[in-house]
C-alpha cells in the first residue's frame, strides 16, 4: 500500500471527524427545538456518510491490491473495525445506514467481483459480520429509545410531584393563617396532653404569651383559669380540647 493513500485516507479521516464534532459542538450550543430535529439529523447524516465513504474507498483500495492471506486478513479486520464504530449513531438508524452501508458496499462488491475461493470468503464473512452488527444496533436502539422514554416519564413525574408539592405548601400555608387569626381560642395537643402550640387568641384567653405556652401541660389550664369566671374558664377548657 502506498504510504500516499494511506497518508490521504488519514487525512480524509481527520477532516470528517473534525467536521462532526464541530457539528456536535454547533449543537450543543444553539439547543435547538424538536421542530428543527430532522434538520439537524440529515446534516448529521450527510456528515456520517462522508465518513463512511472515506471508509470504504481506502478499504476498496487496499483490498484491492491484496495478493495473500495475510493481507486480505488485514482489509477483513479492518473493515470489521470500521464497521464497529456506529455504536454513537444508535439514535438515528439513517445516519448508521449513512455510515456503514459506504464502507460494506464497494469492500463486498470487490470481494465477489474478483472471484476465487479467498475473496468469496471473505466477503461472506463481512456480511456475517454485517449481520451481526445490525442485530446489535437494532438492540442498542430499543434499549436507548426505552431509556429515553424512560427519562421523559421520570421527568413528568417529577414535575408533577413539584407542582403537588407546592399546592401542599399553600395549603399548609393558609391552614396556618386560619389557625393564627381565628377569632375564638385554638390549641394543638399531643397524645401526653402536652400543648404543642397555640394561637393568639387561646394566649389571651389565658393571659399568657402563645410561644410560652408550647410544651404546658393541659393541666396548667386549670391553674391558670382557677381565678377567672366560670364562662371564661370553660372557653379556655373549650378551647384547649
Amino acid at each position: 500500500v502506498k504510504i500516499s493513500l494511506l497518508l490521504a485516507w488519514a487525512l480524509w479521516l481527520i477532516a470528517a471527524s473534525v467536521a462532526r464534532y464541530l457539528l456536535a459542538r454547533l449543537y450543543q450550543r444553539m439547543q435547538p427545538d424538536s421542530s428543527q430535529a430532522m434538520r439537524w439529523e440529515n446534516l448529521f447524516c450527510i456528515v456520517s456518510t462522508l465518513l463512511g465513504a472515506g471508509w470504504g474507498l481506502s478499504l476498496m483500495f487496499v483490498t484491492a491490491q491484496a495478493v495473500s492471506v495475510p493481507e486480505v486478513t488485514i482489509a477483513f479486520l479492518l473493515s470489521s473495525i470500521s464497521m464497529g464504530l456506529p455504536p454513537s449513531l444508535a439514535p438515528s438508524p439513517k445516519a448508521f445506514v449513512s455510515f456503514v452501508l459506504p464502507i460494506l458496499a464497494p469492500v463486498v462488491a470487490l470481494m465477489f467481483s474478483a472471484g476465487g475461493d479467498l475473496n468469496t470468503a471473505t466477503g461472506l464473512l463481512l456480511l456475517i459480520f454485517t449481520g451481526v452488527l445490525l442485530s446489535l444496533y437494532v438492540s442498542s436502539h430499543r434499549a436507548l429509545m426505552t431509556t429515553l422514554a424512560q427519562g421523559r416519564e421520570n421527568s413528568k413525574l417529577l414535575e408533577m410531584v413539584r407542582a403537588a408539592e407546592k399546592s401542599l405548601t399553600a395549603a399548609l400555608r393558609e391552614q396556618e393563617t386560619i389557625f393564627e387569626t381565628a377569632a375564638v381560642g385554638l390549641a394543638l395537643v399531643n397524645n401526653d396532653g402536652h400543648v404543642v402550640k397555640c394561637n393568639r387568641r387561646f394566649g389571651e384567653i389565658l393571659g399568657i404569651a402563645p410561644t410560652e405556652m408550647a410544651g404546658k401541660p393541659l393541666t396548667l389550664l386549670r391553674e391558670l383559669t382557677s381565678g377567672q369566671g366560670g364562662t371564661t374558664r370553660q372557653t379556655a377548657s373549650n378551647a384547649a380540647k
